[in-house]
């Protein structure tokens, strides 16, 4: 994303300095590119000298941010190159959020406290290798914010669908909206049925309309698309958009992944075919849910064979 701006940057011949370039000249607040005399990548926050500032260092492994007070800046240094990229990606969403404060008190608190959200995304992953099925169950779920994600324009709404994916957090619903609910249910095509994990999962929560989707896939290793491609559509529309892709990386790494990992399942790649919306409300919907069901009876599991579904469907689409 800056490679450019970061070529121009020679490392400083004195250890106390930084060679720095002007972020965006937009922005209000005066944040900095620039290089340390080890040739490392910070970003830093200039401020007035007359500023009191109550901080101390903070060293992770990877990324540590330290008050330069001689220099009156807050710098926030990445440790190893290893992070490169998530670096540039922290740095457009700091520009994001100080581009348009004007409260230097207002805009060094969301300083600190945005590297401290975003210092969890620079420690290595446990390797903890996703099972084929999970994989498949994200892609669906990653494919279905890709499409809802196309509908938004403005970063509040982007923002507002990116909050609205719950399939990470092991929430009942894969989507949950304002007035409706969302399951995404994803298969290959050989596959007949789909698999229902609780007697909640097709049940409607509060007073929200819930919808069910099946989208059919193909295993393609040659034409076919892995999570990391749908990732990086997402991720770059996200930041063309000036959305929060903290958002997005934090959804991830409740599933132990991160912009590195997520690049390790692109053996599997899948062709969406298409896609089915069913009316899994209607009163002859063959469903299994808590409020149908003796109190006796919990942890349900179950599978639905869609093959006599046709006239449940709401819309089908073809890819």
């Amino acid at each position: 994303m800056f490679e450019n701006i970061w070529d121009k940057l020679a490392p400083p011949s004195a250890p106390s300095l930084y060679r720095t370039l002007r972020f965006d000249k937009n922005s209000q607040l005066a944040l900095l590119l620039g290089k340390n005399h080890h040739g490392k990548r910070c970003l830093i926050f200039n401020i007035p000298k007359d500023f009191y500032i109550d901080f101390n260092s903070i060293e992770k492994a990877h990324i540590s941010l330290t008050y330069e007070k001689e220099l009156s800046c807050l710098v926030l240094s990445l440790e190893t190159s290893d992070f490169n990229d998530l670096f540039d990606d922290l740095a457009f969403s700091f520009n994001n959020a100080l581009k348009c404060e004007v409260s230097l008190d207002k805009a060094t608190n969301l300083f600190i406290k945005t590297f401290i959200k975003w210092s969890v995304f620079f420690e290595q992953p446990i390797e903890n290798r996703l099972p084929k099925s999970s994989i498949i169950g994200l892609f669906g779920e990653l494919f279905q914010l890709k499409k809802l994600l196309s509908a938004e324009i403005s970063p509040l709404s982007i923002n507002e669908t990116l909050l609205s994916w719950k399939g990470p957090y092991d929430e009942v619903h894969d989507f949950e909206f304002e007035n409706s609910s969302l399951e995404v249910k994803t298969k290959l095509s050989s596959s007949g049925y789909i698999q229902i994990s609780s007697e909640y999962q097709l049940e409607r929560k509060e007073n929200k309309k819930l919808s069910l989707v099946v989208l059919n896939m193909q295993d393609n290793i040659i034409n076919g698309e892995p999570i990391s491609s749908l990732f990086l559509y997402i991720k770059g529309y996200i930041t063309s958009k000036n959305g929060n892709l903290e958002i997005l990386l934090s959804a991830l790494s409740q599933l132990g992944l991160s912009q590195k990992s997520i690049f390790q399942y692109d053996n599997w790649r899948y062709i969406v075919t298409d896609s089915c919306e069913y009316d899994c409300e209607h009163s002859k919907f063959p469903r299994l849910v808590s409020s149908l069901l003796p109190t006796s009876i919990r942890n349900v599991k179950y599978s639905i064979y869609l093959n006599e579904l046709e006239m449940f469907i709401i819309d089908k689409e073809v890819f």
